[in-house]
């Protein structure tokens, strides 16, 4: 808020300084040429302050740069004014080449604002440019990262889905689904060692393995 503030302080100067250049050229045109050359800049500065103003707000930056060329707006004026009451005649030349140095170096101060400006204004598009970008591939990674984890919730409560499945079905679809899981390999190692103690063990340790095998399984008598 504060530069926006400022931005149109400053922008006011501008108006100012433009009527008043006006106003003088229409009173006199002893100081016409000059006069039009420093109007020349004021056109090209203004919307140069104007696009500053709106870039500091964007980046969180104050316009305390613009402040030294307010100044030299205001000095501006009162000079311009200061012209106008000079009268044209021989008994004015002093007068008149005394302000037209001044109207001068003021037209050459507004010619380096106006290319410091310039190149703060394009800094000021890149730094803006930049922060979008940045702004941008911070959202795109956000959006990632929540759907790689919606997809892993998905992936997971199939995951669980698939094992509740296989627990409630037939034993012979179990040991399909078992052998699809956990690897035909795993399952004929177990029916293996099932058969192994049935054929050779007691009586207790063939029961004991059977229940073993039965549980690994998750087949419920």
């Amino acid at each position: 808020m504060a530069a926006l503030v400022e931005g149109a302080a400053i922008g006011l100067q501008f108006t100012v300084l433009y009527e008043v250049i006006k106003d003088v050229v229409v009173m006199t045109s002893m100081f016409k040429p000059i006069l039009d050359e420093l109007n020349s800049k004021i056109e090209s500065l203004k919307p140069l302050i104007d696009e500053i103003v709106m870039k500091n707000t964007m980046v969180d930056r104050d316009n305390r740069e613009l402040h030294e060329i307010q100044k030299e707006m205001e000095d501006g004026i009162e000079l311009i004014r200061k012209c106008s009451r000079v009268k044209a005649g021989p008994w004015n030349n002093r007068k008149k080449k005394k302000y037209t140095n001044k109207l001068v170096e003021l037209d050459k101060s507004l010619a380096r604002w106006l290319e410091i400006l310039r190149q703060q204004a394009r800094d000021l598009r890149m730094e803006v440019l930049m922060r979008q970008q940045i702004y941008e591939q911070r959202k795109a990674r956000e959006t990632l990262v929540t759907a790689s984890n919606g997809t892993i919730d998905v992936v997971a409560e199939t995951m669980v889905q698939t094992q509740s499945d296989i627990q409630t079905q037939p034993f012979s679809r179990q040991i399909q689904n078992y052998s699809m899981v956990y690897g035909s390999w795993a399952i004929m190692f177990i029916l293996f060692l099932v058969g192994l103690v049935m054929a050779t063990g007691s009586t207790g340790a063939k029961w004991f393995v059977f229940n073993i095998g039965i549980n690994y399984l998750g087949i419920n008598n």
